[in-house]
């Protein structure tokens, strides 16, 4: 995400459960120009950050914070544990057994071959 964009994100999380009108002119509160803003509005929209809020006739009139945004810090918090358990912790305790087993083996091995010896 480009540091316009987070600038927007940024903007909207001061108060994430209001709705930013285009008919306030937000961008020139963001210091944007109006192509910009509206760019960026497209870009986070088909990133799943933000929704339209529309009228009956479907017509955008501004924009809100998706649940992903409002979010966003558990969300990665939570992949990031997904993905240190599924990895790392795994890898380790694959490891562990692995060699648990292969000691047994050889173990077993010796033991056998002592009993073949007597």
């Amino acid at each position: 995400m480009d540091k316009t964009s987070k600038k927007i994100i940024k903007f909207m999380k001061k108060t994430p459960d209001e709705i930013l009108w285009y008919s306030c002119e937000p961008y020139k509160e963001l210091n944007l120009s109006e192509d910009e803003f509206y760019r960026c509005v497209r870009y986070l929209s088909s990133k799943n950050l933000i929704e339209f809020a529309t009228n009956q006739d479907d017509i955008h009139l501004g924009i809100t914070l998706s649940h992903s945004s409002v979010h966003s810090f558990e969300i990665k918090r939570d992949a990031f544990f997904s993905w240190f358990f599924h990895t790392f912790v795994g890898g380790v305790i694959t490891g562990v057994v692995t060699t648990l087993l292969a000691e047994g083996a050889i173990y077993l091995c010796v033991k056998l071959i002592q009993l073949l010896h007597q």
